[in-house]
């Protein structure tokens, strides 16, 4: 879990950011009290940034900005665009999630795969299957692409 504390002027103009990590090794309660430590610390906590969707990252870091009222004051972003995540970028809980593209992480080998034996193609250079963002821009789209199986 990382947690911003605001901009930091570094006197040319382009600000830096001050960004501190926070270990959540262990389970939730370890988690949720050294978020709670770090709020204490720095009361200008400006975003979080969490690692994973996991339970004692993603899951802890909503729950203390509900828990604390710091929803829309304190920015949420998470990896993943699990149906958690999803569902709290609707509400206006979280401002995005970086998403994995694991469909085309499973699919796309396979036709590159068929393309090499079938005609000896490759590539002529690295494909991306992510990460793009997902947020309430956007937000309808991945939603469709998870109805229909793609994520």
């Amino acid at each position: 879990m990382v947690c911003e504390a605001g901009v930091a002027e570094n006197g040319d103009g382009g600000g830096g950011v001050k960004a501190e990590q926070i270990d959540a090794h262990g389970g939730a309660a370890e988690a949720e009290a050294a978020l709670s430590a770090y709020a204490d610390k720095d009361p200008n906590l400006g975003a979080i940034f969490t690692v994973s969707d996991a339970e004692n990252n993603f899951g802890v870091a909503l729950g203390f900005l509900k828990k604390q009222k710091l929803v829309g004051k304190v920015q949420l972003v998470t990896f993943n665009a699990s149906k958690a995540v999803r569902n709290s970028i609707a509400a206006g809980e979280t401002l995005a999630g970086i998403d994995q593209q694991g469909f085309l992480q499973g699919y796309l080998p396979a036709l590159l795969a068929r393309g090499y034996l079938d005609a000896g193609l490759m590539p002529g250079s690295d494909i991306l299957t992510g990460p793009s963002v997902v947020n309430k821009g956007n937000l309808a789209a991945v939603e469709a692409g998870a109805k229909a199986g793609m994520r």
